[in-house]
């Protein structure tokens, strides 16, 4: 009987420290991938800024079971997507929600190196976004801005 109780007591622990180190210990996260080919119809208010828009801002969920992806598709459309979270200890995977495409994102937890597997030679690196930064509304911004110089410059 000790030896049963010793044997649930060595490997709940195990389980529990396991468990753990698998938790996320940033949820606010953006990714960045560098030099961007920009076109001529994007307007930017500062280099700072330029930078910034193209990047993916990762919004985890308190349970770590989901995250938000912000992101834009063009200057005048910003895309929110759901994404379903698997992780190891090496790992975090970010799948669609519906699932059908298989891992689409996986962010490596020792480097914060990111990769995309629609872009094999692409590696985005991904840090800590500020507590007060809100990723919707400094696209949401970007996006107006856009549209009313969109609407300006147009003929009809």
């Amino acid at each position: 009987m000790k030896k049963l109780f010793s044997t649930l007591l060595v490997l709940s622990l195990f389980l529990s420290a396991n468990a753990h180190a698998l938790k996320i210990k940033i949820k606010r996260i953006e990714c960045g991938y560098g030099k961007y080919k920009i076109a001529k119809s994007w307007n930017f208010n500062s280099t700072e800024s330029k930078k910034r828009y193209f990047n993916l801002f990762f919004i985890i969920s308190p349970d770590d079971s989901y995250a938000k992806l912000y992101q834009l598709v063009n200057p005048y459309q910003l895309d929110i997507s759901v994404y379903n979270l698997t992780k190891n200890l090496d790992k975090i995977s970010f799948t669609p929600n519906n699932g059908l495409y298989g891992i689409e994102y996986e962010i490596e937890r020792k480097s914060g190196k990111m990769t995309s597997r629609y872009n094999d030679k692409s590696v985005y690196t991904c840090n800590k976004i500020d507590d007060n930064f809100d990723p919707k509304f400094f696209l949401q911004r970007f996006i107006t801005k856009n549209l009313q110089i969109k609407k300006m410059n147009n003929k009809f």
